[in-house]
């Protein structure tokens, strides 16, 4: 008896490993196709998930290294994605693009041709090919007003940032095209400021710390007089700058080519606001969430979504060693220290705050 407990116990470890390591594996679509041709208006995700049950598989099924997620990946309208089944676990690939082009002696590329004399020579065949073509990772249209300008401000550098203090003809706002004054210090060289807004302070429902502040673009200001308080021209469309308004300086750059993976560390966050101030969010919309750069979080990572209230008529919070649902995706596409920008990429329910959000 004691022997058969005991090989049943060795048999039922040995079906939790294989059930461990089936959950692992990754899980290609029943309808998978074993070619696609990429279109214009297609996405990395959309595609991730014409091959994958989890998209954010992605970078394993590419055979991707952690250098190679970081940087951009180019597919354009045109080319053929391939799945080759046979290999474990299975492998997407460019079609004819993997073996790269051939280098001649004088450094030219292309299908190699022999001359007469003997010599090799290589056509140009190889395409040429312009980033801005590429396929975006995610939609551009749902996070463009997310991209040009900060919109989250550590309190530190809120704080810190030059102040507007007058208009001229001692008027209480300014719009674009005239003239403003903001006190220092200003750093040297700067001549073309943005203005910002400060907006409602992000708060950590746990800890209730202020991670940062929204803020909000309202448009930019070039120095005209310098001094302190310097003379500044309002331009780019500035509309209702206040006095009390803040200077900050930006140089952010726009980065759609993101490979979708999950992140490299344990994340345990909340959603803290939904972009657009609406009460709930639901597919392509953009979210706020309590972990940032600082926490581990990439542009590009993907984070599951459960909800933190009953799912009628209740307010209180779900306690945490009751069962979930996971209620929707999100794809991080903008990271600050403390909090980062994410598009609802799939959703299953309504996603609220403080919803809690966890790795995929």
């Amino acid at each position: 008896m004691r022997r058969f407990l005991i090989i049943s116990l060795l048999c039922g470890l040995g079906l939790i490993e294989a059930s461990q390591a089936n959950a692992d594996q990754i899980q290609v679509q029943e309808n998978a196709p074993n070619r696609y041709v990429v279109v214009k208006g297609d996405t990395l995700w959309d595609i991730s998930g014409r091959f994958l049950k989890q998209p954010w598989r992605w970078p394993e099924i590419w055979r991707l290294n952690k250098e190679e997620i970081k940087n951009p990946h180019w597919i354009y309208p045109g080319d053929v994605i391939v799945l080759d089944r046979s290999q474990t676990p299975p492998r997407l690939s460019i079609e004819g693009r993997n073996a790269g082009p051939t280098t001649a002696p004088d450094g030219s590329t292309g299908a190699p041709v022999r001359e007469d004399n003997g010599r090799v020579r290589l056509s140009p065949t190889v395409k040429l090919l312009d980033h801005a073509d590429a396929i975006p990772s995610i939609g551009y249209r749902d996070i463009q007003a997310f991209m040009g300008h900060p919109l989250v401000v550590e309190a530190r550098e809120l704080s810190e940032a030059p102040k507007v203090v007058a208009f001229d003809g001692r008027r209480t706002l300014g719009t674009d095209g005239e003239q403003m004054f903001a006190s220092g210090p200003f750093p040297a060289g700067v001549r073309t400021f943005q203005v910002y807004h400060p907006g409602p302070a992000l708060i950590d429902p746990v800890t209730k710390e202020v991670l940062a502040y929204r803020a909000d673009y309202v448009g930019s200001a070039t120095v005209t007089e310098e001094g302190d308080p310097a003379r500044f021209v309002l331009s780019s469309g500035a509309a209702e700058v206040n006095i009390g308004d803040r200077l900050l300086v930006t140089n952010d750059v726009a980065q759609l080519n993101y490979v979708p993976s999950a992140p490299t560390t344990d994340i345990s966050a909340q959603v803290i606001s939904i972009a657009d101030g609406s009460e709930m969010a639901a597919r392509n919309n953009v979210v706020i969430i309590s972990r940032g750069a600082r926490d581990g979080l990439q542009p590009g990572n993907v984070l599951a979504v459960y909800p933190s209230r009953e799912e009628v008529g209740h307010s209180e919070v779900v306690p945490a060693n009751l069962p979930q649902t996971r209620s929707a995706l999100l794809f991080v596409f903008r990271t600050f220290d403390r909090v980062a920008y994410a598009l609802i990429v799939q959703s299953q329910r309504p996603v609220n705050v403080p919803d809690f959000v966890r790795n995929p």
